[in-house]
């Protein structure tokens, strides 16, 4: 096994503590920037290197699920993010890898770090 690849078990949400922190997609095309705040929004970067857009996002963790939503009402979800894994090394100043599973089953790596 690669050290370099290697991921604690699945942990959940809650523990992550989502509220103050900031999720950065790792990605070469596409830009997805999440910024969790304690009053259930979210704001966010997201688009190409030539494209970007700052919507403002709703989050809520639902049976596990991290959902993130176009409307309050939660019917226009954005993202539905599972199975949180953080890497297993430890904290530096920029953060953690986060790696997911969204809804499609594919894996999603982020940058997970402290908004500044």
């Amino acid at each position: 096994m690669n050290t370099a690849d290697a991921t604690s078990p699945n942990t959940d949400w809650n523990t992550i503590s989502l509220p103050g922190k900031r999720l950065e997609l790792i990605d070469p095309m596409q830009i997805e920037v999440l910024r969790f705040n304690e009053n259930g929004y979210v704001s966010a970067t997201i688009g190409t290197k030539e494209v970007m857009a700052a919507p403002l996002f709703f989050w809520m963790v639902r049976n596990g699920i991290l959902l993130v939503a176009r409307d309050k009402d939660f019917s226009a979800i954005f993202s539905e993010l599972s199975e949180p894994r953080v890497d297993a090394h430890p904290a530096s100043d920029s953060g953690q890898t986060l790696s997911v599973t969204a809804k499609n089953g594919k894996q999603i790596r982020y940058k997970l770090s402290q908004q500044r």
